[in-house]
């Protein structure tokens, strides 16, 4: 996540995107938990079902996907 500069990594299973997490998403967690929260599954606080757009999709349309949501 940081390394990359993006603020979010990708969950996937069996090749499949299952879900997201931001950095947010462990702030808050560790908020909530404490040290509890490194011995969590992603699967526990991950955003699931992330919208997603094909990979054809022009940057302009893509663009105003993500501003409508």
């Amino acid at each position: 996540m940081s390394r990359k500069g993006f603020g979010v990594t990708a969950v996937t299973a069996h090749g499949k995107l299952t879900g997201l997490i931001s950095d947010g998403d462990l702030r808050r967690l560790f908020q909530k938990h404490g040290s509890r929260a490194v011995d969590m599954r992603a699967q526990e606080y991950m955003t699931r079902s992330p919208v997603t757009i094909p990979p054809e999709m022009l940057a302009p349309a893509a663009l105003h996907e993500m501003e409508t949501r």
